[in-house]
């Protein structure tokens, strides 16, 4: 675990270390997790209670999460969970359809109005779920002004 003034990195093999780290999330500008899988990420969404995360602007998670603990994560960050996120990064996952439903669902809630990079590189999102995060992006405010990365 390395820990700096504003940023967490962390290489975690195993929940209980990821909940020990996610007690200080109140206080960081950026969280990058590799190694995490579909409980870490369920961790994650319990840690990230309204407001909780009120500093986080970059969540960098990988590299082992599938659609099941992503639309957990990401219905935590809609409802507000880190007010301040500018960039999500969840490239290099098991992501799919689900995770892009949620995704676009998200974006037009006021919990993701800060967002201006989506990363989704390297995922496994096909063309139901492209289509239902563009026609989310239609409708979501501030949508203008958000960059999504997507390739397969």
């Amino acid at each position: 675990v390395v820990l700096c003034e504003d940023l967490l990195v962390l290489v975690v093999p195993f929940c209980n270390l990821l909940q020990d780290a996610l007690r200080s999330i109140g206080s960081r500008r950026e969280l990058w997790l590799s190694d995490v899988d579909d409980a870490g990420a369920k961790l994650i969404a319990c840690a990230l209670t309204p407001g909780r995360a009120h500093k986080l602007e970059v969540l960098r998670l990988g590299d082992q999460i599938s659609d099941v603990g992503a639309v957990q994560l990401v219905d935590a960050i809609a409802r507000g969970g880190t007010p301040r996120l500018r960039e999500l990064h969840l490239s290099g996952n098991r992501l799919g359809d689900a995770t892009a439903a949620a995704l676009g669902e998200a974006l037009c809630s006021p919990g993701t109005s800060q967002l201006l990079d989506l990363h989704l590189n390297h995922n496994s999102i096909g063309d139901e779920g492209a289509h239902r995060l563009s026609e989310a992006l239609e409708q979501a405010p501030d949508s203008d002004a958000l960059v999504v990365i997507h390739t397969s």
